[in-house]
């Protein structure tokens, strides 16, 4: 499998390395708040701004969090993987 699980800990060390990349940001965010598709969750993939090929974007990392109903703690803890090309 491509992408392989990180800590907390290990996501802030990916993200403050590559902070000082011109191109990284993040490059896809999709939000299910209201649950309509699925549970309550927020995706964000972080990586290089058009540096892929054809001027796509690298994915590099990916956050997701599982929010509970406003005003209350996530319903799970976070996840976080980063994409391991083979």
């Amino acid at each position: 499998m491509p992408w392989r699980a990180r800590s907390c800990r290990q996501r802030d060390e990916i993200l403050a390395t590559n902070a000082k990349e011109p191109a990284w940001g993040k490059v896809e965010a999709s939000t299910d708040r209201e649950g309509e598709f699925r549970d309550l969750i927020c995706t964000t993939m972080w990586g290089l701004r058009d540096q892929g090929p054809n001027g796509t974007d690298i994915h590099v990392l990916k956050d997701i969090k599982h929010p509970g109903p406003a005003g209350h703690s996530d319903r799970k803890r976070c996840e976080h993987f980063e994409w391991m090309p083979r």
